[in-house]
């Protein structure tokens, strides 16, 4: 095992961070755009491990839902340093956080293709609370528009809010999950995704057809537009779907990534432009209970 020194991130520890985010995912790691969050907030606890006066590895947890939950994120460790036991170190470091916080609960989101993050997640106890459909893709001037006539309109704040309190029946796990993280379909949930995101809603009469919220993703020096497309029938979840490819053409966005229910992923992969490996994506929530 390593000699390590387990010890909060500080400002000074910067160029060791941002080293770290340039060695993982090919340097379109999104978690430079969130460091300066992580290192002022004071719902944030950013824990770090420190070998040789460096750190070398890295996780925070935020406090949300009015400090019931404690969002596990940002998991890093420098490449020369994984397979040593250290994700683990930093994942029970992270638990410790939560309970001495006092919050209810434990959660984060993962790729269902990473093995090592799921052994993680099941080795402090978390289980699975909802599964959804998962996508990216570049080259959006290449998207043809294939026939789609109306689609969702922007909504603002306020008449999101009061909307979507009618549309319980498109969230059916009862959470919100957009741009990989999670919000409960309540009020409060609600007004928190609508602090970052965008809400764009399809009518027909009083009928709500698709809730889709759309946001900047920024990963590496890309920002692109990352939107989660709630809808009832595939016509709705098509409607949504290539609104939101056009919207983020429209502002120059060179990638889209997407968040759909599963349900819809034979129509998503029915799309010529839409990659093949979707069909191997997708984003679990996990969730531990504390109280």
């Amino acid at each position: 095992m390593v000699d390590f020194t387990v010890r909060r991130v500080v400002e000074s520890d910067r160029d060791d961070v941002l080293e770290i985010a340039r060695r993982t995912w090919g340097g379109h790691d999104y978690m430079p755009s969130q460091l300066d969050e992580w290192l002022k907030s004071p719902s944030c606890r950013l824990v770090g491990l420190e070998v040789a006066g460096r750190i070398i590895g890295l996780a925070n947890l935020h406090m949300i839902d009015s400090g019931r939950t404690g969002w596990m994120e940002g998991l890093r460790v420098h490449p020369r340093y994984r397979r040593k036991g250290l994700a683990k170190v930093l994942t029970d470091e992270l638990v410790k956080e939560g309970r001495n916080a006092g919050v209810e609960r434990l959660r984060y989101t993962t790729d269902s293709t990473n093995s090592a993050s799921i052994s993680l997640a099941k080795s402090i106890g978390m289980s699975v609370r909802a599964e959804m459909g998962v996508f990216w893709k570049g080259g959006l001037k290449r998207v043809k528009k294939g026939g789609v006539k109306e689609s969702p309109q922007y909504a603002e704040r306020d008449a999101a809010e009061r909307i979507l309190k009618g549309a319980a029946h498109l969230f059916s796990d009862g959470v919100i999950i957009h741009d990989w993280k999670a919000y409960d379909f309540c009020s409060e949930g609600i007004s928190q995704v609508l602090q970052s995101a965008r809400a764009y809603i399809l009518t027909d009469n009083e009928r709500i057809g698709s809730v889709t919220f759309g946001s900047v993703r920024t990963e590496g020096q890309d920002s692109g537009w990352s939107t989660a497309i709630y809808a009832e029938t595939p016509s709705d979840f098509t409607r949504a779907l290539y609104s939101q490819v056009f919207l983020a053409r429209a502002e120059g966005r060179p990638f889209l990534m997407g968040i759909y229910p599963l349900r819809f992923r034979h129509i998503l992969l029915a799309e010529r432009w839409v990659p093949k490996w979707v069909e191997r994506f997708s984003i679990l929530l996990f969730e531990k209970r504390l109280g």
